[in-house]
């Protein structure tokens, strides 16, 4: 979300690749991550603060060879909603 913003993002990068190990390959995630706010801009995503419900509609919408430019991004945001609806109490 911070990268479509514009933001600064390390932290955060680092804490998804220390929490998805090997499931995320850190060097193709990070270039991924560098093209996100073009790519949601030439999309009409644009937008100063980016939701967790944004990024799933964002992810949602992507075409086929966008999945596979992002294909990274799509992988870490699909495992966190899955982890996010494993641990809430709603998903018992």
């Amino acid at each position: 979300m911070k990268s479509i913003a514009g933001d600064p993002y390390d932290k955060e990068l680092a804490e998804v690749v220390q929490l998805y190990g090997t499931d995320i390959d850190e060097f193709r995630l990070e270039g991924q991550l560098s093209l996100m706010k073009q790519t949601a801009e030439s999309m009409g995503f644009i937008k100063k603060k980016f939701d967790v419900s944004d990024l799933l509609k964002f992810v949602q919408s992507l075409g086929k060879e966008r999945k596979v430019l992002l294909s990274e991004v799509c992988n870490a945001s699909d495992k966190r909603y899955k982890r996010a609806l494993f641990l809430s109490p709603e998903a018992g």
